[in-house]
């Protein structure tokens, strides 16, 4: 995304989202409201004199650096991760452990995202921040990106799986009869049936580079990066039955289901080049569309 969505998006998200971005040496310049309640810093002693491997857990650091030297098969600097990361496909959504001012350690799942300029290079690293349950997470729906980060996502990872000559896949997750649900349950139990979905989703959606996004219109994104047609449908058979085995009353009169169930698009395909991911979300669209006109409760893979 460029800086100018960056700034958008840093306005739009609640105040207990922490939003930081760095340059690709990690200094940070931005150091939003959320991050400074989250870390206990005011912005004006971080920004440009802070970088960010500066506020992480030491040992946590050390730990992930080693795993993704093995993934990549060669040397990686701690002072690089995050550089290195962004640029291989290897972190997108990850647990790290960050320390505030007290020296107190605080939990969190990082999204991390790339910032361009107009000419689509990378200057930046935007990471969006959210603690666990101990501290300031609500809702298993903040430990997920929106759509706009999502889509800036797809391109990253069409860039890597286009070098690497590798496929790259997508889910959409849409609950059968939704609207019909809230109508019957009420709101607050539809808000409690998308907190269960999305809880199911971030058990199963854990490898390094693997995207998880929620929208505003209660559907559910995946980005399965190095991921072939094969592993696509499988995973999302899998999360279509474990969402049904959670047993959410629902007498839905489409389908003609007893409980909550979920209809699921694929889409998937080698990288050819960055305009694909428009083609992606359309792509996904028309086929979780298929899935909800054949009943529901299944999946469909885009033609």
């Amino acid at each position: 995304m460029t800086a100018k969505q960056a700034e958008s998006i840093f306005r739009a998200l609640p105040q207990q989202i922490a939003v930081i971005a760095t340059d690709m040496q990690g200094m940070i310049n931005v150091f939003n409201v959320g991050a400074e309640q989250l870390l206990n810093y005011p912005a004006h002693e971080i920004v440009t004199k802070t970088r960010i491997y500066e506020l992480l857990k030491p040992s946590e650091l050390e730990e992930h650096t080693k795993r993704l030297a093995q993934l990549m098969g060669q040397s990686v600097p701690e002072s690089d991760y995050f550089k290195i990361a962004l640029e291989s496909g290897h972190h997108l959504m990850q647990s790290w452990v960050f320390q505030n001012k007290m020296g107190e350690t605080i939990p969190t799942r990082v999204n991390l995202s790339a910032m361009t300029d107009q000419e689509n290079q990378t200057i930046g690293i935007l990471f969006t921040i959210v603690a666990d349950n101990k501290y300031l997470y609500d809702s298993p729906l903040q430990l997920m990106g929106d759509l706009e980060q999502f889509q800036a996502s797809i391109d990253t990872e069409i860039r890597r799986c286009q070098r690497q000559q590798q496929a790259i896949s997508v889910l959409k997750i849409c609950i059968d009869n939704f609207p019909g649900y809230v109508r019957s349950q009420g709101e607050r139990l539809g808000q409690d049936c998308l907190e269960t979905v999305a809880r199911v989703l971030l058990r199963r959606v854990k490898r390094a580079g693997d995207v998880l996004a929620y929208n505003s219109e209660d559907a559910f994104f995946v980005l399965l990066p190095s991921t072939s047609e094969g592993g696509a449908v499988k995973l999302a058979e899998h999360l279509r039955l474990l969402i049904a085995a959670e047993e959410i009353p629902f007498d839905n009169p489409i389908g003609g289901h007893d409980c909550v169930t979920a209809s699921i698009g694929i889409a998937s395909q080698l990288a050819e080049h960055p305009s694909q991911a428009r083609l992606f979300m359309k792509d996904v669209d028309q086929a979780v569309q298929a899935a909800q006109r054949d009943g529901g409760h299944c999946s469909r893979f885009s033609a």
